[in-house]
């Protein structure tokens, strides 16, 4: 996908095939991401037109918000960084790996700070969800429908949620996806589906 109406998006790839950039063509916000050569995001910046926005980093399980720690991912949950201390947080999951309750050690308990509910094929549900990732706030949790890597023990980035300009899609690493229309955001799923036609045509019409 190169273009999307509906959200009044634009994007761009790299030689890769992995998402470059991502135009709001309505706010003028732009959204630069960046890969090693072997696919893996080191930095996403948020360009407005008064300038750059944020600006995320990633090394591994340390995400830097800012040219600032922000929090370190782990199999089940996250050290967040508040400014003077570490504070650490346990997501709950249901059967099928999605993070439906975040809790936060405070005063030596547990405190529930977000919780999460999805439609079946990802989209939260407002009602019965609260503390849904802000796209103002820089330490909220954005690792919430399928947090697929995270069910092998890697505290990978991938399953990171995009909410910056009401993006809305979630970063699976190899494409994006959005939940909203139940598809994956970008170019490689056009090229799969122009294949499988192909191969259709020609089983069919040998």
């Amino acid at each position: 996908m190169t273009t999307d109406y509906n959200k009044d998006l634009e994007d761009s790839y790299n030689f890769l095939n992995l998402p470059k950039t991502v135009t709001n063509t309505s706010t003028h916000q732009v959204i630069h991401y960046q890969y090693t050569a072997t696919r893996e995001k080191l930095s996403q910046k948020l360009y407005s037109i008064q300038g750059r926005g944020t600006r995320r980093d990633y090394a591994g399980p340390f995400v830097y918000v800012n040219n600032q720690l922000a929090w370190i991912n782990l199999p089940r949950g996250r050290w967040v960084y508040t400014g003077k201390e570490l504070k650490a947080e346990l997501h709950l999951h249901d059967h099928l790996g999605n993070v439906r309750m975040v809790l936060e050690e405070s005063d030596n308990s547990l405190v529930s700070v977000q919780q999460a509910s999805y439609y079946p094929f990802g989209k939260a549900i407002h009602e019965l969800s609260s503390s849904l990732p802000d796209p103002e706030s820089t330490l909220d949790n954005r690792y919430l429908y399928n947090r697929k890597l995270e069910r092998s023990g890697n505290p990978d980035s991938s399953g990171e949620f995009q909410a910056d300009f009401g993006l809305d899609w979630y970063d699976y690493g190899a494409r994006f996806y959005d939940a909203e229309t139940s598809r994956c955001a970008n170019c490689l799923a056009k090229r799969i589906l122009i294949i499988a036609m192909h191969l259709a045509v020609v089983f069919i019409l040998p």
